[in-house]
């Protein structure tokens, strides 16, 4: 009896320890691939908040799951938000941070910096890979861009924190969106008084 007992008792101190070694090759595996398993928790459904600004208005996404979009960029919304929704033109401002697929290295942080970056969306005054990713999401909502090289910086890379066709991860954030800016002849007609 005490031979079964013990045997019993060994054959669960190996599946621990298979379950153990086969977490630890995840684990490394996730690192070699440039994603951490906290970022990896985060797509399958563990998000770390990093600011409260929308946090009474936006939802978390009621399942993380990673979508591809017919241009090849992917994503997968943290947060869902629930205010204005980005048209052509509009004045966004986004916090993200973005870090290199393969490696991990953080190359740039509005964070960091603590102010979000401004810019009128779907304009090309970015990169192809944020244009489309932004226009789809409403004001409070958190997401991660997996940005391929051809909706990136491509074959020239960018200095030398991004190498040539580098995929790219972004972590954004829409924290506000504007209407476009008046054109010259749309601030003349005001000043004037003519209707639009």
């Amino acid at each position: 009896e005490m031979k079964g007992t013990s045997r019993t008792l060994m054959g669960r101190v190996r599946s621990f320890a298979s379950s153990a070694v086969k977490s630890r090759a995840t684990s490394q595996l996730l690192l070699t691939r440039g994603v951490t398993p906290l970022a990896m928790a985060s797509v399958f459904g563990a998000h770390f908040s990093t600011t409260r600004v929308h946090a009474a208005a936006a939802k978390p996404a009621a399942k993380e799951a990673i979508i591809t979009t017919p241009s090849g960029l992917q994503y997968v919304d943290h947060v869902v938000g629930t205010g204005e929704k980005p048209t052509p033109g509009a004045i966004v401002q986004v916090h993200y941070v973005g870090t290199l697929l393969a490696t991990g290295a953080k190359f740039d942080s509005s964070r960091d910096r603590g102010v979000p970056l401004e810019f009128p969306v779907g304009t090309g005054r970015v990169i192809q890979g944020w244009d489309e990713g932004i226009m789809s999401m409403r004001v409070g909502g958190k997401r991660r861009l997996i940005v391929p090289p051809n909706l990136g910086y491509g074959a020239r890379g960018a200095g030398a924190a991004i190498p040539p066709n580098a995929s790219l991860i972004f972590e954004v954030e829409l924290v506000e969106c504007k209407p476009p800016a008046a054109s010259i002849f749309e601030s003349l007609a005001d000043m004037i008084g003519m209707k639009r």
